[in-house]
């Protein structure tokens, strides 16, 4: 894993990213990623967390399109 690759998925800054990622470990009280230089790995307690938040995601998007009513289906 890495920031900046994710910074520039999102379309974001890369201190942006670091930003949101220390406010939701603050949030949760939990630390989530385990930081090696500029690469990161999940934590025991982020990797329990993922797919959770992958599937929460997932039905997110799928209620976004049904609202829309498919006329813009895709990633968000």
């Amino acid at each position: 894993m890495s920031v900046s690759r994710a910074a520039d998925a999102l379309g974001v800054t890369a201190s942006a990213v670091s930003m949101q990622l220390k406010t939701l470990e603050d949030y949760l009280q939990l630390p989530l990623l385990r930081r090696r230089g500029r690469n990161l790995e999940l934590t025991p307690e982020g990797e329990r967390l993922l797919p959770r938040v992958e599937r929460g995601l997932r039905e997110l998007e799928e209620a976004i399109d049904a609202a829309r009513g498919d006329r813009c289906e895709g990633e968000i």
